[in-house]
């Protein structure tokens, strides 16, 4: 199993949104305000969700974390995958990740703090979003068989 850690500037906060916005037959403020927290919490979860789409494009990533909010104002998740093979080469492990993610459209406005671009950025001096290897810890003291 190889672990990989996604790092991105765009809020990808996993709300659980997925069902359309009921509202009341009057229109209210308060229905104002409740479809505004809806419609954000919404925006979040699809971008949780393309983030979750372009990584399953080539593999079936197991373990996936929840994304966590990061003091520098950016969001960030680990996964596994069985084989590199699918989503790199020798000389680059994550090249085919990296470009299947590049130029995404994603949602922006939510609770980003910086100026973010509107497209997933993975190659270029304008990176907003980083795949890296993470090594995989194993508990000590288990015999490994080989």
């Amino acid at each position: 199993m190889y672990k990989i850690k996604c790092t991105t500037r765009f809020d990808i906060t996993a709300t659980g949104t997925r069902r359309p916005f009921k509202t009341e037959t009057r229109n209210t403020d308060q229905t104002h305000r409740e479809h505004q927290i809806w419609q954000k919490q919404r925006n979040q979860q699809s971008n949780w969700e393309t983030i979750n789409q372009l990584i399953s494009l080539r593999c079936l990533p197991e373990d996936i974390t929840t994304p966590v909010a990061n003091q520098d104002h950016t969001w960030s998740f680990e996964f596994t995958v069985p084989d590199l093979r699918s989503i790199g080469r020798d000389d680059d492990e994550l090249c085919y990740l990296r470009a299947d993610a590049d130029q995404v459209p994603m949602i922006v406005g939510l609770d980003e703090d910086t100026d973010t671009d509107t497209l997933l950025r993975t190659q270029d001096a304008l990176c907003n979003t980083w795949f890296e290897l993470v090594p995989i810890n194993k508990p000590k003291g288990i015999a490994q068989n080989g």
